[in-house]
């Protein structure tokens, strides 16, 4: 019974781990960020094709860019999803990838979003990593996050750390 209660653990983190990789969330996903402006979650998860070895932050204007940083994301997966419906009238993506991990546990996501003016927005990245001692997938990772938020009259993002370091700022076009 002992290696039963072992491979069931095991069998529960692996599908904890694949279970909700490329789904979309529902709509409580979204985040109030004042003045009716909201920084929704397109998609998140722990796999995905993108092979850079360290954190990338990237906004997403268009939507042949999109599609590239979608599939590109999905190269990993058969068959590949269709890339959803943007707006780039109206919207923006933003786009958070952690870089190729050793193991499980590691994540990133984006947390509260302040417009500090009509012209620039504060949108915070968040990370995980594993404790020390904690029992990991044993597999490579790659953990991603991709958001919308309506344009209006953003020129500037940054992206902050939950300190409220700069990560990153980067100019519209």
């Amino acid at each position: 019974t002992r290696l039963y209660i072992i491979f069931s653990f095991l069998l529960l983190i692996i599908v904890m781990n694949f279970g909700g990789c490329n789904k979309l969330p529902p709509a409580d996903k979204q985040k109030n960020t004042g003045e009716n402006l909201y920084l929704i979650t397109i998609e998140s998860g722990s796999y995905s094709g993108y092979n850079g070895s360290g954190m990338s932050l990237e906004i997403i204007e268009n939507k042949n860019r999109f599609y590239d940083l979608y599939q590109t994301i999905h190269s990993i997966d058969l068959p590949q999803p269709e890339p959803p419906e943007i707006d780039f009238n109206t919207e923006i993506v933003l786009a958070a990838f952690f870089g190729r991990k050793p193991t499980g546990g590691y994540s990133i996501e984006f947390g509260d979003a302040q417009l500090v003016d009509k012209s620039k927005l504060n949108a915070e990245v968040l990370t995980k990593e594993p404790l020390t001692g904690s029992i990991l997938t044993q597999a490579v990772t790659s953990p991603y996050a991709l958001a919308s938020v309506k344009r209006g009259e953003i020129k500037e993002i940054v992206f902050l750390n939950r300190d409220g370091d700069i990560l990153k700022q980067i100019k519209l076009h």
